[in-house]
Formats: structure tokens, sequence, C-alpha cells
């Protein structure tokens, strides 16, 4: 189970995968939240969240620098859906 302490930066993380996935914020947002959370989360318990979302983090640099500008949007839109659910199972657990 995850620390009640971690809930809420996930939670956060959450909300802005939503938000991104909505158009109320860029992806750039999403990533500074993402590293955020990744420096919030230092548990040895939890070090399997943290390295999913330096991987996701690591995704939108790659997107960003070597993804046609018409395509990074159907990217990033798959990207964070694929964050929002394993987040969302993350809490679930």
């Amino acid at each position: 189970m995850i620390k009640s302490q971690y809930q809420n930066i996930i939670q956060d993380v959450i909300t802005k995968c939503q938000e991104y996935l909505d158009k109320k914020i860029s992806i750039q947002t999403l990533q500074a939240y993402i590293q955020n959370a990744e420096q919030q989360i230092i548990s040895l318990e939890e070090k399997k969240i943290c390295e999913y979302l330096q991987n996701i983090e690591a995704e939108i640099e790659l997107i960003l620098f070597t993804v046609n500008k018409e395509d990074q949007e159907q990217k990033f839109n798959s990207l964070a859906k694929r964050l929002l659910k394993k987040l969302k199972e993350v809490l679930s657990n």
C-alpha cells in the first residue's frame, strides 16, 4: 500500500493529467508537476513509482525534441492517459 504522505502527491499528478487532457494546462506544466512529484517521493518503498514518473518525464523530453510538432499532441495525450491509468491503479492498491 502506498504511504499516505504520497497519496496527495499522486492525486495532484492525476489531476494535472486530466487538466492536460482537458487542454487546461500545457505539457510543460504537466511535466513540471511530474518532476516535482519525482522529487517529493523519496521513500524506498515507493521507488517504482518514482522511476515510473522519471520515465514518463524522459518520454516527454524525447517527444519534445524528436517528434514533429504536428504529431506531438497525439503522443502526449497517449502518454498522459497511460500515466493517469497507472497512478489510479497505484492509489487503488
